[in-house]
């Protein structure tokens, strides 16, 4: 194999792949695979439960591919002056990578030893929806803060992708919130997959990398699904639980409903966190005529402001962990949020334009 590519491309595709083979402990795990074809090399790592294929252009002298330690490439290329790289190897032989007046030399394996993971392509159940690259990135950034990080609740520890009745449906919830938001297809087949938190995290590095423009498809079959798009592949295990029926965690009803300015809301809440930074406190958030007011306090400290609303009725009190409503307000850019509720000891209900909420459970005041 022989192939030049600028250090950029290289990079870009070495990070694009990493960090999904960290702390494996077969040591052929820990090998990227270069596949170097006309036009094109693929840099793919794998742990067994992720795959990730990135692909992008090169000048490929001589087609062929190897297996390279994972750390190494990524340091040597890193350290390396922008400008060409060249890469030339054999199997189980020293490849030389060359940059400049640069040279490294790094050790090679059989890539017939790499394991691969099964795809869903080749499965006559398989099942597809195509949906635009930007739209399932922005999707994922509008749930996935609400995902649980509990190891004893798995079934929580993602997003969970449903496609029915041309809606595609993503949402992500711990117990204490809930995200979730839809989108309007155009065909498709139905599914439902709850895509591991990890996976979630390498999509959206990918997905930020398609802003202009192009599809992703999403193809399932059995217990893996695969993320396609021109640029790059995942291939994941879903999460092999049920996912819990999120609906009867939104209130049927709320008899009491607030609007306000999203950004202000956000940077007053951020203002009163402030003054329980670093201590297992919530903050207090009072709906009240005209007006919503954040109270927090500890010990030692107070913090205690004003900001206009649109809401009239009995003034209601919920004592909130901004770690938890921080997020679902960052997420959503809309200028205008509103606030649905019943009374301080249940769940709040936020809302904006689009077909998106998020659920805030109230923290037990001692």
């Amino acid at each position: 194999m022989k192939l030049k590519i600028t250090r950029a491309k290289l990079l870009n595709g070495i990070n694009a792949v990493a960090g999904i083979n960290k702390g494996v402990q077969h040591q052929v795990l820990r090998n990227m695979r270069l596949d170097a074809v006309a036009g094109y090399l693929s840099l793919t790592t794998t742990n067994l439960d992720l795959q990730v294929v990135y692909r992008t252009k090169a000048e490929v002298e001589d087609t062929g591919d190897i297996l390279m330690d994972s750390a190494f490439l990524a340091r040597f290329v890193t350290a390396m002056p922008e400008g060409v790289v060249t890469i030339e190897a054999e199997k189980d032989k020293m490849a030389h990578i060359t940059g400049g007046e640069v040279n490294y030399n790094l050790a090679t394996a059989d890539p017939a030893n790499f394991p691969a993971m099964a795809t869903a392509d080749t499965d006559d159940k398989v099942k597809t929806l195509f949906i635009p690259c930007v739209t399932l990135a922005e999707m994922i950034r509008k749930v996935r803060f609400a995902a649980s990080t509990d190891e004893t609740r798995k079934s929580l520890m993602g997003v969970n992708l449903k496609h029915a009745d041309g809606r595609l449906v993503a949402t992500a919830t711990s117990g204490r919130s809930l995200a979730t938001v839809e989108y309007g297809t155009n065909g498709g087949e139905d599914f439902e997959a709850t895509i591991p938190s990890a996976t979630v995290a390498i999509l959206s590095r990918l997905l930020a990398k398609n802003d202009d423009g192009g599809d992703c498809g999403i193809r399932m079959s059995g217990p893996v699904v695969r993320f396609v798009t021109d640029d790059w592949c995942v291939t994941t295990k879903r999460i092999d639980a049920a996912y819990p029926n999120w609906k009867q965690v939104v209130p049927e009803s709320c008899s009491k409903r607030a609007c306000f300015n999203r950004a202000t809301f956000l940077l007053e809440l951020q203002r009163a966190a402030a003054a329980i930074a670093g201590e297992q406190l919530g903050v207090s958030v009072t709906f009240a005529n005209g007006k919503i007011t954040f109270d927090a306090r500890s010990q030692q400290t107070r913090a205690k402001i004003d900001m206009v609303a649109k809401y009239e009725g009995e003034a209601v009190t919920f004592h909130l962990d901004p770690a938890l409503l921080a997020p679902a307000l960052d997420c959503i850019a809309d200028d205008e949020m509103t606030a649905e509720f019943n009374d301080g000891s249940s769940a709040i209900v936020l809302k904006c334009a689009i077909q998106w909420l998020a659920v805030i459970m109230p923290l037990r005041k001692c």
